[in-house]
């Protein structure tokens, strides 16, 4: 998979809705699988954030682009060479107690009776510390096949899902 200008996506993949375009924004954040955004993006250093990934649906295509410093690259996939789009849910890691005396103390020292009834009953709920689901692109480009790992961010998952069960409904799966 090659970086291309953004004149190039048009001749590539066709025009983009331009009044009402079929996108995400923002809601992905890129780990690897295009080898010329890897490089770019190990070139940062050390102090390097994730970059931002965002989709935009054209005629024949997906548009995606990469934020990497403070500059946009681009990515034009034929749908034909989209061999599947999995949307992978995380698993629970951890679960944490809260401790219901302890909340109820803290609350009773802090703001008396009501407090204390305040704390206790917000410890009542244990905390789920759960994975980041995933979004994995699976591309064939000839012979060869690339996949595209991203990560979606924290109550993200149901606007990502829903764009891709719109606009690639025949090709999106989710795996729980």
């Amino acid at each position: 998979m090659d970086l291309v200008d953004k004149k190039e996506l048009e001749p590539t993949i066709g025009k983009a809705d331009f009044w009402n375009p079929k996108q995400i924004v923002g809601l992905c954040q890129y780990v690897g699988g295009i080898s010329a955004v890897d490089s770019l993006n190990d070139a940062q250093g050390f102090f390097k954030a994730p970059p931002l990934f965002n989709f935009k649906v054209h005629e024949h295509g997906l548009e995606m682009s990469i934020m990497i410093g403070m500059k946009l690259r681009y990515v034009a996939i034929p749908t034909s060479a989209i061999e599947s789009i999995e949307l992978e849910i995380g698993g629970t890691i951890d679960i944490e107690e809260r401790s219901v005396i302890g909340r109820a103390v803290l609350g009773g020292v802090l703001l008396g009776p009501l407090g204390a009834v305040v704390g206790g009953v917000s410890g009542l709920k244990d905390k789920v510390v759960k994975d980041n689901d995933m979004l994995l692109l699976k591309v064939n480009e000839g012979e060869l096949q690339t996949c595209v790992l991203l990560t979606i961010k924290k109550g993200k998952t149901a606007e990502v899902q829903k764009f891709f069960t719109t606009y690639y409904g025949e090709l999106f799966s989710v795996n729980r």
